[in-house]
């Protein structure tokens, strides 16, 4: 299977399954794609609504899950995917602060 097919079959999958367990089901690289493919999608729905503020804090909550699943008890290759996702998702949440900060409305 193709790293193509991979990634536009967990990006359907998202919606449909806890996020918590979508990030094990995937391999690394297709979890941090599809986590990029979301939160720019999600990011700009929230900035055509104005609702910006209310997108960062369902990022501080996913991050908390995150953190919290990351702290179980997982594999090496699990915990190892979810501390990289971690980094990635901890800069989502410092753009989409930046945005609030500097006042973007379109």
């Amino acid at each position: 299977q193709s790293i193509l097919e991979s990634c536009r079959q967990s990006v359907e999958a998202y919606p449909k399954t806890a996020r918590t367990d979508w990030v094990l089901n995937w391999p690394g690289q297709i979890v941090i794609a599809g986590c990029q493919i979301f939160w720019t999608t999600e990011v700009t729905a929230a900035i055509d609504a104005n609702d910006i503020p209310g997108y960062y804090e369902k990022l501080l909550s996913q991050l908390e899950d995150l953190v919290t699943h990351v702290r179980g008890n997982l594999t090496a290759i699990a915990r190892a995917v979810l501390s990289a996702l971690i980094v990635v998702e901890v800069h989502a949440r410092d753009v989409t602060a930046n945005l609030i900060e500097v006042g973007v409305k379109n």
